[in-house]
């Protein structure tokens, strides 16, 4: 099967964060297999401050008339009234369709979210980067798989990390325009600890935003506070921007939509054997092992104790880091996650 055909259509454009990960990394390795691929990205705009993410219609356009046609279609996030016309012709001309998601896009209620109940009934399989995702899907569907979103092993890797010079340093990796109610969770554990160790707070990045800059000014005097550039960099230069993380954080609010989220950055952190310390919600309890490669915390002393035990053995830290990049490379690489969504390509092509 490997001259199969596959055509992958995305929600967001290149530059959209998950989009690039997900989508560029499976098409790549389908491609080293073999693979005829062809992508398609979506369109990224901005209505009243809110910013979407869709298929564009030329991108439908070219799927449903292109030919030879493809034997599989991957939609990405994308369930729209016309990604609803594009599976029910697909389906008629016997093209396999594979629903993939990496977001919880099933609780936000706008057009282009309204046909996704029907596209999940219509795939022949779904693939979810997050537990939470699976078990949502497979009430609509019996073919569910978890397939997590790939890191990049080849940038994200423990010779990228830089040995601590100085103060440690207690970072968090993310988009901070849209993390500033998470972030307050670390708030008090943050301001507790600056009472009795000294560190330094790194954001990768708050992007400009107000918003977490007076939530951690209380901060200052005690701590040196770095809240990253004001524009987001590429991929590429990501590692070199938390290589001298000590304690990698991840704090989430536990509900429904964080629950779905993949832990993207918490496994970039691992991969560079950055020991961790993360909200027990969601993905997170699949990705760390507590007490063995990462700390998970659901309370103010949770995440106090946890990120001081970090902060005060760095060898303990060292350990997490070596088994949390080890678990990365089997379970999160782009081989490892290509892997698994050939095996569900090439299950549906031969289911009757």
């Amino acid at each position: 099967m490997n001259n199969l055909r596959v055509f992958f259509l995305a929600e967001g454009g290149p530059r959209t964060q998950s989009t690039a990960h997900r989508v560029v990394y499976m098409a790549e390795y389908l491609r080293s297999c073999g693979y005829d691929i062809t992508v398609h990205f979506g369109k990224e705009g901005n209505i009243l401050g809110r910013r979407y993410n869709r298929a564009r219609i030329a991108s439908i356009w070219r799927t449903l008339t292109a030919e030879p046609k493809p034997d599989v279609i991957i939609l990405h996030r994308i369930s729209d009234p016309l990604t609803d016309l594009l599976v029910r012709v697909s389906r008629s001309a016997d093209i396999r369709i594979i629903y993939d998601l990496d977001d919880a896009v099933y609780l936000r209620l706008n057009p282009l979210t309204l046909r996704i109940g029907f596209i999940l009934r219509a795939s022949d399989a779904i693939t979810a980067s997050s537990h939470a995702i699976a078990e949502y899907c497979s009430g609509f569907n019996p073919n569910v798989f978890v397939v997590p979103s790939p890191v990049d092993t080849r940038i994200f890797h423990r010779s990228a990390r830089r040995k601590r010079d100085g103060m440690p340093v207690v970072g968090w990796l993310g988009d901070g325009r849209v993390h500033g109610a998470n972030l307050r969770i670390l708030a008090k554990p943050l301001a507790e600890l600056s009472t009795t160790d000294q560190f330094r707070l790194k954001l990768v990045s708050a992007l400009g935003s107000r918003e977490i800059r007076e939530l951690f000014a209380p901060l200052q005097g005690r701590v040196q506070v770095d809240y990253g550039p004001d524009e987001w960099v590429d991929l590429s230069a990501i590692p070199s921007l938390i290589g001298d993380f000590d304690v990698s954080v991840m704090p989430l609010l536990d509900n429904a939509f964080n629950r779905g989220k993949a832990g993207q950055k918490l496994v970039e952190s691992m991969a560079m054997g950055i020991p961790v310390v993360a909200s027990g919600v969601g993905e997170n309890k699949h990705i760390v092992t507590h007490g063995e490669d990462g700390f998970l915390a659901t309370s103010v002393d949770e995440w106090v104790g946890s990120i001081r035990t970090l902060l005060q053995n760095p060898n303990l830290g060292e350990e997490f880091g070596r088994r949390g990049s080890s678990k990365i490379e089997r379970k999160y690489s782009v081989s490892e996650c290509g892997r698994l969504l050939k095996e569900i390509i090439e299950g549906t092509m031969i289911q009757s």
